[in-house]
């Protein structure tokens, strides 16, 4: 997938062409004077504001003048180029992008409940979740990231797999609260496979886990195995 910013040259030209559009491609280049550019993907609302764009009919008048009017053309290739640089200042990545596009469809995967939940989170833990969708996407879904989902919003987790029950038995080192059960609850939705049953303990819910100091206590008393 190519972006305007990749191996970006300002003697070339942009043009809008929206005719075969797909949310996975921006550019058509076929190495001629210019670059074939699908504003619907990033960049809908500068080219096709929803002030000016009232019904089907007023956005088919605007692409044509985009696509035959030379007024048209020559500022929306001024204004290709413009994003194109400001991409390069912003130092985005190929990865930086696939965050955006997830970040646009983490709600598709959600309920209205978890949606608002995600979008009330803060900037680095929206960062983390969206990150790590990137990465299950690029493994084709054939590992699961449940692990490494909990561990990086949580910290400090342990998971036991109960092949003979077929249950995994999570503990995590966190207060039982409606802010991490619903973290939980985001966690599992978007990473755990469906297949797969649960059993989570939090902080001070558990049995002893020898691995784990802190579930071998009672009260105040450390319990030595």
């Amino acid at each position: 997938m190519a972006y305007i910013w990749e191996n970006y040259n300002y003697e070339r030209r942009f043009e809008v062409d929206i005719e075969n559009t797909s949310s996975y491609v921006e550019i058509w280049d076929d190495g001629g004077e210019s670059i074939k550019v699908n504003v619907l993907k990033r960049f809908e609302n500068i080219f096709f504001p929803e002030g000016i764009i009232k019904d089907s009919e007023d956005f088919k008048e605007l692409e044509d003048k985009y696509r035959n009017i030379d007024k048209y053309k020559w500022i929306s290739n001024i204004l290709l180029h413009y994003l194109a640089q400001l991409d390069l200042l912003k130092g985005i990545t190929r990865k930086e992008e696939m965050i955006q596009m997830k970040n646009k469809e983490v709600h598709k995967y959600l309920n209205d409940e978890l949606n608002s939940f995600f979008l009330r989170l803060n900037q680095e833990n929206q960062y983390k979740i969206l990150n790590l969708l990137v990465e299950k996407e690029k493994r084709e879904n054939r590992v699961s990231l449940f692990d490494t989902a909990l561990k990086e919003l949580f910290g400090t987790v342990q998971i036991y797999d109960d092949s003979y029950d077929e249950i995994i038995y999570i503990y995590v080192d966190a207060e039982e609260n409606e802010y991490n059960q619903k973290m939980y609850e985001l966690i599992k939705t978007l990473f755990k496979d469906m297949f797969v049953q649960d059993y989570v303990m939090w902080k001070n819910q558990h049995p002893g886990i020898i691995e784990i100091e802190k579930t071998m206590k009672i009260g105040l008393i450390s319990v030595n195995m």
